[in-house]
């Protein structure tokens, strides 16, 4: 089987200038320094890094742009950084300081800031992010601590209708479960984006990497796995490299 763009991709959470790593969205306990631990992922040829202010995101303040601003300039690997970005000259702050990727989530709605940032940096520069929790066999769109009334597929279809570049789908019922990714359903939202998918929550070993990449899924963001089991990026690569999926181990 052919792969074309596998993305392995930390997924990285700040809170009080710390990385931190939780459970379903909850019980968040400290997970190391950020800039060592994105000079680490960086040299083990991390595709990309995945932050997320949550202290601005559910606070309602600036994200940490000064913070930012210390882990690019110690790597050269791309970053997506989110965290309450709610108007352009944020978005523009964020860009200026190095990110390659704004993270947008509770502001997907806010139709005029989507415009102009892709006016402004091109809609390659948007990763719409969705966090999704399984109630009663059904999927809905957990945003703020709440739970959406709308249905999920008619609120996706109207994602892919905004100016982005790249969706993020968060398994929030699976995150840190190490229960693994809902593959059956990754495949179905694939087969109606035309934009690509990361999908995180859930992962656990080796050989889920492996099934979730098998089944068509070529972007994944870890967290759990890479914080509290023994695994690395490079490690990762090379057990996928092992199963003849091509991944990039080398700059």
């Amino acid at each position: 089987m052919t792969f074309k763009n596998i993305r392995i991709i930390p997924s990285l959470l700040l809170k009080k200038d710390r990385f931190v790593k939780g459970k379903y969205f909850q019980n968040h306990i400290d997970a190391g320094d950020p800039v060592k631990t994105c000079v680490a992922h960086n040299s083990q040829f991390a595709d990309e890094l995945i932050i997320v202010d949550l202290d601005a995101y559910e606070k309602n303040l600036c994200p940490n742009i000064t913070l930012l601003e210390k882990i690019i300039s110690e790597i050269n690997t791309p970053v997506a950084f989110g965290g309450n970005i709610n108007n352009l000259e944020i978005a523009e702050k964020i860009i200026r300081s190095g990110a390659d990727k704004l993270l947008i989530n509770s502001n997907l709605s806010n139709q005029k800031l989507i415009k102009n940032i892709s006016l402004m940096f091109g809609r390659q520069a948007i990763v719409a992010c969705i966090d999704l929790i399984r109630i009663e066999d059904e999927y809905k769109v957990y945003l703020r601590g709440k739970i959406l009334k709308d249905s999920f597929t008619e609120y996706f279809k109207s994602i892919l209708k905004k100016e982005i570049g790249e969706i993020k789908i968060t398994f929030v019922n699976l995150e840190g479960s190490r229960k693994g990714i809902d593959i059956d359903f990754a495949k179905k939202l694939l087969s109606i984006s035309d934009v690509p998918i990361i999908f995180e929550g859930g992962l656990s070993n080796l050989s889920d990497i492996e099934k979730t990449i098998s089944a068509g899924i070529e972007s994944i963001a870890l967290g759990t796995m890479l914080v509290f089991s023994d695994n690395n990026i490079f490690k990762i690569k090379q057990f996928l490299q092992n199963r003849n999926i091509s991944v990039r181990l080398r700059d």
